[in-house]
Formats: C-alpha cells, structure tokens, sequence
C-alpha cells in the first residue's frame, strides 16, 4: 500500500532493514518502522512500547494546532506504509466515527486497533501478536 507521504523516498532502506529482521528472526519491525518514519513521528506523536513490540502514534483533533493533527495524520500514514497494512485497515480507519468505539484489524502478524474522535483525533496502535 502506497500513500502519499515524505517517508516514500526512504522505501529502499526499510526494506532492507526489514529483510534484516526477517532474517534475524528478530522481533524489530515496528522499531524499524518508527526510524523509517522518524520524520513523521515527532516527539508528540509516536511512541514505542513493550521492547519494541507495539507502536502507538497519538492522534490530535479539532482542539489542537492543525500542525499537530497533519503530523499525526502523516505519522500513521506512514507507519501503514512501512509495515505494508492491508488497504482495508485504512479504509476502515478513514470510516470509523466516534460513535464505533475503538476498532481492530489483525493481519500479518499484527494487530492494529484505533479510535477516533474529532476532539482528540486518531489514536492508533499496533502490536505484535504473540509469538
């Protein structure tokens, strides 16, 4: 899946770094995904947790800055795109409302859930299934 953010100049590197991992048998994807998309995760937005297995990007609404709602927005954009998410996880993000509470996709390996609120925007985690 591709979408159009700035990380897509640094596709090259992350796919090494993933064919790496996979090489590795390490768990250190979602740690590579948050360096590849480095630029776009700001110290507000994205985060790393539990040794690397889950990635949470806080989301930012209508009740902040419009710069912190596009990087938070381009943070999770880019996140999807590093780890090559299905086109149906975003199409369900871009559908969900306030009212549908927190929602949940697992493929590949990963379990992505989100919520949305125009007040606090999109929050967004993924996690490693369990091995």
């Amino acid at each position: 899946m591709r979408h159009p953010t700035k990380c897509a100049s640094r596709t090259i590197p992350l796919v090494i770094a993933l064919s790496l991992v996979a090489c590795s048998g390490t768990s250190s994807i979602l740690p590579a995904a948050h360096e590849h998309c480095e630029e776009e995760i700001s110290r507000y937005a994205g985060t790393l947790h539990d040794d690397g297995r889950s990635l949470s990007v806080r989301g930012y609404g209508q009740d902040d800055e419009v710069g912190l709602q596009n990087a938070s927005i381009a943070s999770t954009l880019c996140v999807l795109d590093a780890l090559d998410a299905p086109s149906s996880v975003l199409s369900r993000m871009e559908t969900t409302r306030a009212l549908d509470g927190t929602q949940d996709a697992t493929a590949d390996g990963m379990v992505y859930r989100w919520s949305y609120h125009p007040n606090s925007g999109m929050n967004f985690m993924v996690e490693l299934q369990g091995d």
